[in-house]
């Protein structure tokens, strides 16, 4: 966990996949006017970046950056200022001058999507050598990464549709792992 002074001088041409995904609960930006500032500032120069004419001016940039915030509350602080770069040099496609919410969450779930952030960390990288990735996880660090997820996503499901997601989660990890 870094200090606010370290978040806030954060460069985000230094983040990578791996580094971000250590880095600090972004849920501290929703304590501290700072942070938000700084993360505010950064969704902005998404939309300058992307010279979107259409849709984010500065309200809506910050109702975007409290949504982002809610409904990725688990994501690290450097996790979002990757993402932003990434928005920026095009790695989720072209916005064609238009950025809304819409299209923050699309990059944000791809991003989230990725398993262990693993497989968008070998798409960025694509000269990565196969044997530096690490090992396989074993079957209890498979069980132990759904039980994660299950505690983090208990109160989101509910009923019936907690046992199937539950299933469905469980057999798409160990797919997932049994596929590297």
């Amino acid at each position: 966990m870094q200090t606010k002074q370290g978040l806030l001088s954060i460069r985000s041409s230094e983040l990578t996949v791996k580094n971000a995904h250590q880095g600090t609960q972004v849920t501290i930006a929703r304590k501290d006017k700072e942070l938000y500032t700084h993360l505010y500032g950064s969704i902005l120069k998404v939309r300058y970046s992307v010279d979107a004419n259409k849709g984010l001016d500065e309200e809506s940039a910050s109702e975007t950056l409290d949504m982002l915030l809610r409904d990725f509350y688990y994501l690290k602080y450097e996790e979002f200022l990757l993402i932003f770069r990434m928005m920026s040099d095009g790695k989720f496609g072209n916005f064609y001058e238009r950025l809304k919410a819409a299209e923050f969450t699309r990059c944000f779930e791809e991003y989230d999507r990725a398993d262990n952030r693993l497989e968008m960390f070998v798409s960025l990288n694509k000269s990565i050598n196969i044997d530096t990735l690490p090992p396989k996880e074993t079957e209890a660090e498979q069980k132990a990464m759904y039980d994660e997820w299950l505690k983090k996503n208990r109160e989101r499901l509910e009923g019936d549709s907690l046992e199937k997601e539950k299933e469905r989660k469980y057999q798409e990890i160990r797919e997932s792992y049994n596929s590297k």
